[in-house]
């Protein structure tokens, strides 16, 4: 084992989930700080209609990146689990087979937007004054989609093997560099929601170059070999099913936001580039809570493959109470300080305004949501697919597509439109526990079974 590296069957779990899961953290904020530096250079040097074309595209980069998290999902979950069960030679596979699976995708997705992209757009009725620079923004960030897929996939092998730091170190570098190219293209070079773009896709293939080079040179069965890298159809089928689930249930937020995004479209271009400001607030905060989610997928799925039914309830019970809690302290930080929030991103008053009403709406709900992935990264862990994902699409897109089309399309205010947000998130919710608790109760665990 290396140094850096967590024993996640033995030890004082609270102590080694912290120790795990603040690298993580720090590298999820990280890979937010790419379209967070977006959103404040362009408010602040290239003006609120450069801001909205960058904020109409949010949801629908959400929805085409949610795949990418869901594929290291997959790959987290299923090389925890052989870890677990120190089968090293399905390790060594699973990590070969999982590259080309998250590259795959990676590239699937650059092509499925630059041919879908512009239609979308329309089809969410996008203000026609955002749609050109919109569809620009676009096509060019479509192409970091490998990129994305490629890091992601590294990420999620250094989590299973209980090594977060590199990714941390990684995506500081490619952060910095980011930050510095938008600064460089938007203001020297006057490039404006092209040059963003340029410096995101950049930023995101020097971290993939990193994650990869380090994954050549460790020692072990998650060791990179170019020669060795073939595809094995049953770890691939399990990596690619668990991921897909992942992806679809990320994914389906994304798709019901796109709804939400038509819906705020209809109020006007600074409800629109407001309602993109406050979503910083849920990247920030969900980026936190998303490091212990992962956290939560790798140790229950390596006590799972080693057979510990009691640790691996021990790690959901922390797992939640630690996302409660970060949850009422964000939320209610954002509340408090919801203005010089908002003032970070742009330095229109009237942007500043239509975004204070949906921050302070969503920050009250911070603590409602999660049960939800939490609950999600125990079922993988123990490989349950299909009920968990019928569960979220009803709860996620069915709820809030229902609720679109009737509560709000009576009341028509805001208010009814961010409402949704709380009754999906109780009910999606409390489907996925109940499920998980069945599960746990009745799941045959490794220690009975000869397979992992």
């Amino acid at each position: 084992m290396r140094a850096n590296e967590i024993d996640m069957t033995r030890g004082p779990l609270s102590g080694q989930i912290l120790r795990f899961t603040i690298p993580l953290i720090l590298s999820r904020l990280l890979q937010m700080v790419f379209n967070l530096a977006d959103q404040a250079v362009i408010g602040h040097f290239a003006g609120p209609l450069a801001l909205g074309e960058v904020g109409s595209t949010t949801t629908l980069v959400a929805f085409m990146t949610a795949f990418v998290w869901g594929m290291g999902g997959g790959v987290n979950a299923v090389a925890g689990r052989y870890l677990g069960a120190k089968a090293e030679r399905e390790v060594h596979d699973v990590v070969h087979t999982s590259l080309l699976v998250c590259l795959g995708v990676g590239v699937f997705l650059l092509v499925l937007g630059l041919a879908l992209g512009g239609p979308v757009l329309r089809l969410l009725k996008t203000d026609p004054a955002l749609l050109e620079g919109a569809g620009l923004y676009l096509r060019i960030y479509l192409f970091s989609m490998p990129a994305a897929g490629l890091f992601n996939y590294g990420s999620a092998v250094c989590s299973a093997m209980g090594e977060t730091r590199k990714p941390f170190l990684f995506l500081l570098l490619a952060g910095a560099l980011n930050v510095a190219l938008n600064l460089a293209f938007v203001i020297w070079f006057r490039m404006g929601i092209a040059g963003v773009a340029a410096a995101s896709v950049i930023s995101q293939y020097l971290s993939a170059f990193l994650m990869l080079f380090f994954l050549f040179r460790i020692q072990g069965p998650c060791r990179l070999k170019l020669s060795d890298v073939r595809m094995h159809k049953e770890h691939a089928l399990s990596v690619f099913t668990l991921g897909l689930s992942a992806g679809v249930q990320e994914a389906a937020f994304a798709l019901s936001n796109l709804f939400l995004q038509r819906a705020i479209n209809s109020f006007g271009p600074d409800t629109v580039a407001g309602h993109a400001v406050a979503l910083n607030a849920d990247t920030i905060v969900f980026s936190v809570m998303g490091g212990f989610w992962t956290a939560s997928g790798s140790f229950m799925s390596r006590n799972f493959g080693a057979g510990k039914k009691r640790r691996f309830m021990q790690v959901y019970l922390l797992c939640l109470l630690y996302t409660f809690l970060i949850g009422v302290v964000f939320g209610t930080l954002l509340i408090l300080f919801r203005s010089q929030f908002l003032s970070l991103f742009t330095p229109e008053d009237a942007i500043i305004e239509a975004g204070k009403y949906r921050l302070v709406m969503l920050a009250a709900f911070y603590p409602f949501c999660v049960t939800q992935d939490t609950s999600m990264s125990g079922l993988r862990a123990m490989g349950k697919k299909l009920v968990p994902l019928l569960i979220s699409l009803g709860g996620i897109v069915v709820f809030r597509v229902i609720w679109i089309y009737t509560v709000f399309a009576h009341f028509g205010t805001l208010v009814s439109l961010y409402a949704l947000y709380l009754f999906s998130f109780l009910f999606c919710g409390a489907g996925l526990v109940c499920y998980f608790l069945r599960c746990y109760r009745r799941c045959p665990w490794p220690e009975e079974n000869e397979s992992p």
